[in-house]
């Protein structure tokens, strides 16, 4: 069985009724009709490629951003898990200093002898202390060979004073300061067996 042939493509004459300026016109409408084709192939052609390229950039530019968010999350982790780290720390280095404080109040707690009975020879002190909100009042006697390192340990113990605090005392008259040390009381307060004191707290030096 034979094949059919696909009719010839016949060149566009024109008619002979057209003139020779029907003719130019005919040629010329045909010609720009195909500059119009070919024109849209092209911008077709490169408006495709600009897509592409634009996929592209956006592509690389998404991953930019991305990797730079990964790696602000990374410092912003890095930066607080070492502020975590330094926060126990600390945490931990008061809790040493507290326990540390906490046994040496016990410490001087135990060493205090118990008040000397009425009567005998012994010291007697009425202690105002002023410890910010608090306004205590204290009457307590004391052995005449105590020192004053003990009175001092004596008013840390009642007062549980703060380990961040540090206490002075004074006589009333006349108004002297009596420094820490291993002097007896009797000797410090030159045989007085009554006296009034006052204790001022304030802030321990850095």
């Amino acid at each position: 069985m034979k094949k059919q042939q696909a009719p010839k493509r016949q060149r566009l004459r024109p008619t002979p009724l057209m003139d020779i300026s029907d003719e130019y016109i005919f040629e010329q409408s045909i010609a720009q009709t195909i500059d119009q084709s070919i024109a849209q192939t092209m911008d077709q052609s490169i408006a495709q490629t600009m897509d592409q390229s634009l996929v592209s950039a956006l592509s690389e530019n998404s991953y930019s951003l991305i990797q730079e968010q990964n790696d602000e999350y990374e410092r912003c982790l890095k930066a607080d898990i070492e502020i975590q780290i330094r926060r126990q720390e600390e945490q931990e280095l008061c809790w040493i200093q507290e326990q540390s404080w906490i046994e040496e109040i016990d410490r001087k707690r135990e060493s205090i002898r118990n008040e000397p009975p009425t009567g005998g020879i012994n010291i007697l002190f009425r202690i105002h202390i002023a410890d910010k909100d608090r306004n205590i009042k204290i009457m307590r006697r004391f052995h005449t060979d105590d020192t004053v390192k003990t009175l001092y340990d004596f008013i840390e113990v009642q007062t549980f004073i703060a380990m961040d605090m540090q206490i002075e005392i004074y006589t009333n008259r006349p108004r002297n300061l009596l420094l820490r040390s291993s002097k007896s009381l009797q000797e410090e307060m030159h045989g007085v067996a009554n006296m009034m004191l006052y204790v001022e707290c304030k802030k321990e030096e850095s």
